[in-house]
């Protein structure tokens, strides 16, 4: 069954109300004339409050959606300087390090704010970037996903990596074979920490790129939803001063020493 919208239940309101009134009171032409305009008037007054009313409903609607576009690209941006300060402070400087699974630092927690996107305040892209929305899920996961990592290899180091270390008399500073370290970490700790060290690295990276993406598909399918609306960007990517990578073994209470070749 088809459902009458409000203009119409108001005009057939009126239009009965006028008839019953004609048929009761019987009015004279001028009485006619009089109450035809009043009636008229009536109408015309009720149909612009209507139509003032659905007009600001719509605005209402549209400056929502607007705020929750741009509070969405206020949290995706902020995961992706989070994780490009993380690359530069303690990724980057053990790269090219053999010993990077154990050389790398402990890592600063990704989630300290607990940032989510409202994405039931994005259900509004559903309807025409159904793949926008699913991409911005998406990114959420990454980046906690991340987080969560950084924070178990970080738990792993203090609480295992540090201890054994201590416990097996090393030093800060002192020199350490590869082999040394992974007789003393055991195959078990040894293996967890290389492949935490390793999945961070590489989602790191990998976050960083999907992030500066889907930041501008975002952008563009709010752009193409409302047109002649600013919305945020990414942000300028300066990164802090680069971690000193000696400060970063002491840390680890010792120093690598690469592993020497069997000929040698």
């Amino acid at each position: 069954m088809q459902r009458i919208n409000s203009a119409t239940f108001v005009t057939i309101n009126v239009a009965i109300i006028g008839c019953a009134a004609l048929v009761v009171l019987q009015p004279s032409a001028r009485e006619l004339f009089t109450f035809a305009g009043a009636l008229a008037s009536t109408f015309i007054g009720a149909w612009f409050a209507f139509q003032f009313g659905a007009g600001r409903v719509k605005r209402d609607k549209r400056d929502k959606d607007v705020s929750a576009g741009n509070l969405a690209l206020v949290v995706l941006v902020e995961f992706l300087d989070r994780d490009f300060q993380y690359q530069k402070q303690f990724v980057d400087p053990v790269r090219e390090n053999p010993n990077y699974w154990w050389v790398m630092r402990p890592g600063q927690d990704l989630d300290t704010l607990d940032l989510k996107v409202d994405l039931a305040g994005l259900a509004f892209l559903l309807q025409r970037h159904s793949q926008v929305w699913r991409a911005i899920v998406l990114e959420e996961r990454r980046h906690k996903l991340l987080a969560k990592t950084i924070t178990e290899r970080t738990k792993l180091l203090t609480e295992e990596v540090f201890v054994k270390f201590e416990a097996a008399g090393f030093g800060h500073g002192q020199v350490v074979t590869p082999d040394e370290i992974e007789r003393v970490l055991g195959p078990r700790t040894t293996a967890s920490l290389k492949d935490g060290t390793k999945f961070i690295i590489g989602m790191t990276d990998d976050n960083i790129k999907s992030l500066e993406s889907c930041i501008s598909i975002v952008r563009n399918a709010l752009r193409e939803l409302f047109p002649n609306t600013d919305f945020i960007g990414a942000p300028i990517k300066i990164a802090l001063a680069p971690a000193d990578t000696k400060a970063g073994a002491a840390t680890h209470l010792c120093q690598p020493q690469p592993r020497r070749r069997a000929d040698e």
